[in-house]
């Protein structure tokens, strides 16, 4: 997983040099595949073993240089706009196997506007190894990458 220095420092407030992150990230047990500059950011490439999950997301990774270095850890702030309108009267989800996975929710976006990605988006998906040309998609990406949110952009 690609995880850059500039998004990292959106979280917390790091100022050590990328060996030095590097280093601190090999001792939590996360396995640092390569270290690189990218469009004037720094890229780690990092190894993530099945066990850490929590750390399949920037924030995780995060998460984790703030615990080793004691630094403050910048919450995340989520606001949502509720309609008027239910979202059972909107949509459905079905529970097809309750014992496998007990727990589905759904969330409905309404009224997006289909256009091209803003660069900024692009720049930082691109920094993963990822593109987007939509809008709609590539903050879809910004949200799973960033956050490790795993949803569906239909």
């Amino acid at each position: 997983m690609r995880v850059s220095l500039s998004w990292l420092k959106e979280f917390l407030p790091v100022e050590l040099s990328a060996d030095e992150i590097a280093h601190t990230l090999e001792m939590a047990g996360l396995g640092i595949e390569a270290v690189e500059e990218w469009d004037g950011d720094v890229i780690f490439d990092l190894e993530i073993t099945p066990n850490r999950g929590d750390w399949l997301s920037v924030y995780g990774v995060a998460r984790e240089l703030s615990a080793m270095l004691n630094l403050p850890l910048k919450p995340l702030s989520i606001t949502v706009s509720e309609t008027e309108t239910p979202i059972t009267d909107l949509t459905k989800v079905r529970m097809d196997a309750p014992d496998l996975c007990p727990r589905y929710s759904a969330r409905l976006v309404l009224d997006v506007t289909v256009g091209e990605s803003p660069d900024w988006l692009k720049r930082r998906l691109g920094s993963l190894w990822h593109s987007s040309h939509q809008q709609h998609c590539g903050h879809h990406q910004l949200c799973a990458f960033g956050v490790g949110t795993a949803f569906a952009c239909l």
